[in-house]
């Protein structure tokens, strides 16, 4: 009887370590896959109804005219002010020079001496093929003894000189068409183009020109000063058309350009937006605030009214191979970041490196194609998952 009670004592703590080992405990995790993101920088932006611009020196120089004042209507593409040129013009002027000079050295080089050489080539090969004849004949000779050893010793030597001439004039030739000599000329013809190029794009500069219409309302400049690049010339304002004036935080600043697109959606929908892009980006941050004042266009069609609130969305830099990670996933301890990686049915707590989104967190380091996560980092260490 008590064996029978002690075997099935035993079978009970089996049965009850059984179920212990093989209880299966349900938690939530969560599948992220590797993939590319864009950037969004999402701000809110005010609704103004005069737009002003500053244009800016893009040279140094002396203004030799100008050609608008307070007050004028300008349209597009309208002449607004011209540089004095003479600095600008005598350096294309040397560039041309030296460009052309460059070019007929190796014009004489292709025609005339190339020419030369080849002439000369052909000149010493056929001396070679006819003491070369010479030669035979007298070897024929020189053996049947009808000639004596200086006779046939003297067509030896002429030959031997005709083929080193020959071979002299075909090195000469060979390296006419692949030598030095003309790779450099090849390659400072290159740099002298394209340094004339640059100069020529750079004398488009020297003259003004309105990128849009409207009316300047401030001349910074007079005829004869002397400027420096980014100073001020003109302040023009276009009164018809509507634009976004945005604040944004510094941090932003190496994400955003100029012609950049925007969408721009009414401050309580999130579905219905128009497009615009970045006209305007200004030189400093605000101290006061550490923001960096930006302005996108608007069309005048539409219902935005002035001083209306608008939510902006910037489509920044597209990241590739990374995965999202929402806020809720991610620990931080001694301000390092932390996920609950799933591996194998285990946790791992692995530290992550990227950026903050709105969102989330990007990982930007390679996990494999895809990876489970978990939210609960004091997860035992072994763990089976459904």
């Amino acid at each position: 009887m008590r064996k029978l009670l002690k075997v099935f004592i035993v079978f009970i703590l089996v049965i009850i370590l059984g179920i212990l080992y093989f209880k299966k405990e349900k938690i939530e995790k969560l599948k992220i896959s590797q993939k590319e993101y864009i950037e969004k920088i999402i701000t809110t932006g005010t609704v103004e109804v005069e737009k002003k611009y500053i244009v800016f020196s893009e040279i140094d120089g002396k203004i030799e005219k100008i050609y608008k004042k307070d007050g004028d209507i300008i349209n597009k593409s309208e002449n607004l002010l011209e540089f004095d040129k003479i600095f600008i013009e005598n350096k294309i002027e040397i560039e041309k020079f030296n460009l052309k000079n460059l070019k007929t050295k190796l014009k004489n080089l292709d025609k005339n001496i190339l020419k030369e050489t080849i002439n000369e080539v052909t000149i010493n090969l056929k001396n070679y093929q006819m003491a070369l004849d010479e030669y035979i004949k007298f070897k024929k000779l020189y053996e049947k003894k009808y000639i004596s050893q200086l006779e046939y010793n003297q067509k030896k030597e002429q030959l031997n000189k005709t083929e080193s001439l020959l071979k002299k004039s075909q090195i000469y030739l060979k390296n006419i068409k692949n030598g030095e000599e003309r790779k450099l000329l090849l390659n400072n013809i290159y740099i002298g183009e394209k340094k004339l190029q640059y100069h020529l794009e750079e004398k488009k500069k020297y003259l003004v020109k309105s990128n849009f219409g409207g009316i300047i309302i401030e001349k910074y400049v007079n005829s004869g000063e002397i400027l420096k690049k980014y100073d001020k010339i003109f302040k023009i304002i276009s009164p018809k058309d509507k634009y976004i004036s945005i604040k944004l935080d510094e941090k932003y600043k190496e994400k955003i350009k100029m012609g950049q697109k925007i969408k721009i959606f009414p401050l309580e929908n999130t579905v219905d937006f128009i497009w615009g892009e970045i006209i305007y980006i200004a030189k400093n941050i605000d101290e006061k605030d550490s923001t960096l004042e930006i302005k996108g266009s608007l069309s005048s069609n539409n219902n935005f009214l002035y001083k209306n609130t608008v939510n902006i969305v910037i489509e920044s830099e597209k990241i590739k191979n990374s995965y999202l990670v929402p806020e809720e996933y991610i620990y931080i301890k001694n301000n390092k970041k932390y996920i609950c990686l799933l591996k194998n049915n285990k946790k791992i707590l692995k530290e992550i490196k990227g950026r903050v989104v709105l969102n989330g967190f990007l990982i930007e380091e390679n996990l494999g194609k895809e990876i489970f996560i978990v939210k609960d980092e004091n997860i035992k260490e072994d763990i089976n998952i459904f």
